[in-house]
């Protein structure tokens, strides 16, 4: 059974809710408590009990950001040597996040038992920068090709072993503008997390800033503002100020940080009611 593809695959939309920004500044006088597994389930449950979202999800670069802002050695290892994929490497393979990270996932599915749990990471490509920047905080932007996403793939899909009995249900590889997959051949580098979220029977799904020129078949579903080609489920990204949600199978929104409470839930109530 898969929670999320089983709710995906019902006729009644389902509502996606980012608001992690919305809740640190409402819930956390801004600071999420990112690095302390116990404390994020708590706020991470009130933050659920006020908005009810659909779909639950752990951040995983979000986390990350906090965890090396915590535990500069981390970092500093990341970065002794000048190579590429080397930052990730290093990151992906650190034990003590692992078990953070598993920690948090193994909360969130005790306190949603009902409710599709995902994991939310970068796609290999994006992640490659992302890891780059924050060892290298001074050098350019790396350009990534297709063999290093394929590498990264693979240290992602050895990560994510890790979560096989956390009670997952499904994995979202979120892409830059930048790392929009431009070909079947791009998307074909991330085969080794395809492979692996079959394995575990996880739904598998990215979330797009903008379509791109490849076949989305390969994964349950897709996440951006047009529907992608391919795509077997589609994820409509919706602006705030958008009156409906006009998803066949699901809407995603993200709550600006700003919002005002009341408008919050009434703005989501409206959507609810016009899915």
């Amino acid at each position: 059974m898969n929670r999320l593809l089983d709710r995906l695959d019902v006729p009644a939309p389902l509502l996606w809710i980012d608001a992690d920004d919305y809740c640190e500044r409402l819930l956390a006088n801004g600071r999420a408590p990112w690095t302390d597994a116990a404390a994020w389930l708590a706020w991470q449950r009130k933050g659920q009990g006020l908005l009810r979202s659909d779909v639950v999800a752990l951040p995983v670069a979000r986390v990350i950001d906090a965890w090396l802002a915590a535990q500069p050695t981390v970092r500093s290892t990341m970065g002794l040597k000048n190579r590429l994929l080397l930052p990730l490497r290093t990151l992906l393979a650190n034990e003590a996040l692992r078990v953070h990270l598993v920690e948090m996932i193994g909360g969130l599915r005790s306190s949603q038992a009902s409710t599709p749990v995902v994991l939310v990471l970068p796609s290999p490509r994006a992640w490659v920068a992302i890891a780059y920047r924050q060892a290298f905080a001074d050098e350019p932007e790396p350009e990534v090709g297709a063999d290093d996403a394929d590498s990264a793939a693979v240290y992602i899909a050895d990560f994510l072993r890790a979560f096989g009995e956390a009670g997952l249900d499904g994995a979202l590889l979120v892409e830059s503008a930048e790392t929009v997959p431009a070909s079947d051949d791009d998307l074909s580098c991330y085969g080794a997390v395809f492979n692996l979220a079959a394995h575990y029977r996880w739904a598998c799904g990215i979330e797009l800033p903008k379509t791109g020129d490849f076949d989305a078949s390969a994964l349950d579903f897709v996440i951006s503002d047009e529907p992608q080609t391919g795509a077997r489920r589609h994820g409509h990204r919706i602006a705030w100020q958008s009156e409906t949600a006009r998803a066949v199978h699901f809407s995603f929104i993200t709550v600006p940080a700003d919002g005002e409470p009341e408008q919050v839930l009434e703005r989501l109530r409206r959507l609810r009611e016009s899915a």
